[in-house]
């Protein structure tokens, strides 16, 4: 059994507590394979937000072809390495100079839609960052606009103003890992691609010794971070 706190449910009286496809739940590669409708188990958490030992809920995924778990493939894994098409606030930032920390990568961001989940990804970093923790974030290809027209300019800017510190990038084209990937995966860029985004922006969760956790839910974030930073 892994650390990942997500295992297979037990058939019986199946109870649809988490939505079909609400994306980063967290989940075990063993839940997802391929069956027509499979039952798994999330986290349930304590009122710290603090996974509980034992205890899950159920829910359901629909057959393949619907919307998928976050990179479900890559858990347990080396974490892909990081191609982007331009740093907007570092330099050839790779994976492997964070070893001993564990990172926090955030894909898919899209601004003017998602400047609060640049700013959470700061707090996390000032909250933990003395710990052990490191934060990258990718924003996706400038010519994604449906959420508006985004410059490299407004992302300077954007960086400048709200105190942006950690690694801040532009997914490289999808060119650049095609045939890295499988043709289903392809998305809206290579990062975006290569972990299998669904939905965005998505948080992965790597370890000290660089391999990739866990894929979770918004509310887990902090007592997965503060797992890793003790292991």
């Amino acid at each position: 059994m892994t650390e990942i706190q997500a295992r297979l449910a037990p058939p019986e009286e199946e109870t649809s507590v988490q939505k079909e496809h609400e994306p980063n739940v967290s989940v075990t590669p063993a839940a997802m394979q391929a069956v027509e409708t499979i039952t798994y188990a999330g986290t349930v958490c304590n009122e710290a937000g603090e996974p509980i030992e034992g205890v899950a809920i159920r829910s359901r995924r629909r057959r393949p072809g619907q919307m998928e778990f976050e990179g479900w493939e890559l858990l347990d894994k080396s974490a892909p390495g990081l191609f982007v098409d331009k740093w907007i606030n570092a330099e050839n930032v790779t994976l492997e100079q964070y070893r001993g920390k564990v990172v926090v990568l955030q894909i898919g961001v899209l601004l003017p839609k998602d400047p609060v989940e640049l700013e959470r990804m700061q707090t996390l970093l000032n909250e933990y960052g003395s710990q052990g923790l490191q934060v990258i974030a990718i924003h996706q290809r400038p010519d994604i606009r449906w959420a508006g027209k985004v410059t490299e300019d407004d992302l300077h800017a954007f960086v400048a103003a709200h105190g942006i510190t950690f690694p801040f990038a532009i997914d490289a084209p999808v060119d650049v890992v095609r045939d890295l990937v499988d043709e289903k995966a392809v998305g809206n860029g290579a990062m975006y691609s290569l972990y299998d985004v669904k939905a965005t922006p998505a948080l992965y969760l790597i370890d000290k010794t660089g391999i990739l956790r866990i894929s979770p839910r918004r509310n887990e974030v902090d007592a997965w971070i503060k797992r890793l930073l003790g292991e």
